[in-house]
């Protein structure tokens, strides 16, 4: 329990340094790991890992999209 408050007070502080720098760069890159361990364990939960190609290019998307289109 210990270690879960711990963590948690770390992913507060982090997320808020985040959405303090919401204009910058860092936040693209957030968004983009939050988007590819949520896929990478969306595979997983399917027990879609032994397909590595697929489980690659999807992961690689997911950390790419944020980027796409949202040059200024």
């Amino acid at each position: 329990m210990k270690t879960r408050i711990i963590s948690a007070a770390v992913a507060f502080v982090v997320a808020l340094i985040v959405l303090i720098l919401h204009e910058t760069i860092l936040f693209e890159i957030a968004i983009a790991l939050i988007s590819a361990g949520a896929v990478f364990e969306l595979l997983r939960a399917a027990n879609c890992i032994r397909f590595k190609g697929p489980t690659i290019v999807a992961v690689v998307y997911a950390s790419v999209y944020m980027f796409i289109g949202f040059t200024d």
